[in-house]
């Protein structure tokens, strides 16, 4: 119940988890628990175009590479889809986490054959750094996925580490998007259409 069926690597379920009892056991600001959250660049392409059966072929590949990648401490986890995240435990040095970034996009950039058809995978990633034992597992989750979207808008291939600004923005485009549902229950939007003219011709454009 613990592993993923098709690339056994651990679940959702275990990441939660590990990653709270890593959270625990930081002991004081040197001692940094890092998560990353990873998303591959246009894999619904990729699943539509060969099917399935080959993506998930490639999940399986992708799995394997990113395994080889961390430390022997780190864990990685499959969220679903096409959405990993590993846990790096025991970070005290920045060092050490560019470092597996690294690795990460070295193993993606070599040529996946599936089929008569070979590809280069590459990824998103999202980084939120944990160093106090009173963050929740789920937050520091947030954080993570906030960053890796971040990266994801900032083109393929990239990586973002996660700042209150990123939270503060989010914030702000949900009460957004609930006070524009409000006021279109409420019918308090009118629509205005302003017609462009073409001032020599009098023409509309």
């Amino acid at each position: 119940a613990m592993l993923d069926p098709l690339t056994g690597l651990p679940n959702k379920a275990l990441l939660h988890h590990e990653l709270q009892t890593a959270i625990a056991c930081i002991a004081n600001e040197d001692d940094c628990v890092v998560l990353m959250f990873l998303d591959l660049d246009e894999f619904k392409r990729i699943n539509d175009t060969l099917g399935h059966i080959q993506g998930d072929e490639l999940l399986k590949i992708v799995a394997a590479r990113l395994i080889n990648s961390v430390r022997e401490m780190d864990t990685v986890f499959r969220q679903g889809g096409d959405e990993f995240l590993i846990l790096l435990r025991m970070v005290r040095d920045q060092q050490e986490v560019s470092n597996v970034i690294h690795r990460i996009f070295s193993a993606l950039q070599h040529p996946v054959v599936l089929g008569s058809h070979k590809l280069i995978v590459t990824t998103s990633i999202g980084l939120a750094y944990c160093n106090t034992s009173n963050m929740r597992a789920e937050e520091l989750i947030q954080h993570a996925d906030l960053a890796m979207y971040q990266a994801k808008s900032a083109g393929r291939s990239n990586y973002r580490v996660f700042s209150e600004e990123m939270l503060n923005q989010a914030n702000n485009r949900l009460m957004i998007a609930q006070n524009i549902e409000a006021a279109i229950n409420k019918e308090q939007l009118v629509l205005f259409l302003q017609p462009i003219v073409e001032l020599h011709e009098a023409k509309l454009k």
